[in-house]
């Protein structure tokens, strides 16, 4: 019987941390007073720093023995759930970017990104439904569209008061950044497996927390679309045989 992937442990750890961040978001977000200000040194915040530090050290810990490379076919394998995440994803980002809005060149370059982005991910997840590898371009697409976009969200969070309120937003997407660099350089035989790995579960993390303080549809969708994302690599040493 095959053992269930250790790699994968670590998704069902981000999302249930994940879920108790969301929990403590949310009750920093009702915790604002009558001005809107949020209570400075709330221990929700605190707490979720200290979860997303225990998320990161246990990737840190499992990762330690994953090789860097491997062959693509089997690091991304033919798979359903994969796939509906890839759909869910590209959904989400469809959603988003006609709803992005803002003044300026660049809110429309995110929606036209977007939309690209989103055809990319809808492809990327037939290719995974049927066990065909993808293209890394599909991955670069989304990871240029994710650079528009925080440069976008980042003149909306400059007019916010108190870092809280962009803190998690902020990381989701250069965590989100990062993982789509490094999934399209998977595709290029970049052999930064590990690399991957773990900005796909910071990620997951972050967007969890962040859909409290708005665009709910665009976090939660590509949470689902890393966490589905399942990757098989190889492990050295002790691990070798248990993935």
């Amino acid at each position: 019987m095959k053992q269930f992937p250790k790699t994968e442990l670590m998704s069902v750890v981000s999302v249930v941390f994940g879920i108790v961040g969301l929990v403590m978001q949310n009750w920093l977000c009702k915790s604002a007073d009558f001005q809107g200000l949020l209570i400075p040194g709330h221990f929700a915040t605190g707490l979720s720093i200290v979860l997303l530090l225990v998320v990161a050290a246990g990737n840190l810990l499992i990762l330690e023995d994953v090789k860097t490379g491997g062959e693509y076919a089997r690091l991304f394998p033919k798979s359903i759930s994969a796939a509906v995440g890839s759909f869910i994803g590209a959904a989400g980002i469809l959603f988003s970017a006609f709803s992005f809005v803002g003044n300026g060149i660049l809110p429309l370059l995110v929606t036209g990104l977007g939309i690209l982005s989103a055809i990319a991910l809808g492809y990327a997840g037939y290719c995974r439904l049927v066990g065909k590898p993808s293209c890394s371009l599909l991955f670069a697409a989304m990871a240029v569209f994710l650079i528009f976009r925080t440069l976008a969200s980042c003149q909306v969070w400059t007019a916010e008061v108190q870092v809280q309120t962009f803190l998690f937003p902020l990381l989701a997407h250069l965590s989100l950044l990062l993982a789509s660099y490094y999934r399209a350089a998977l595709g290029a035989d970049l052999k930064n497996c590990r690399q991957y790995m773990f900005f796909r579960q910071i990620a997951a993390f972050c967007c969890l927390l962040s859909s409290v303080w708005g665009e709910p549809v665009f976090f939660i969708s590509c949470a689902i679309l890393l966490v589905t994302d399942f990757c098989e690599p190889e492990f050295y040493g002790k691990y070798a045989n248990s993935n």
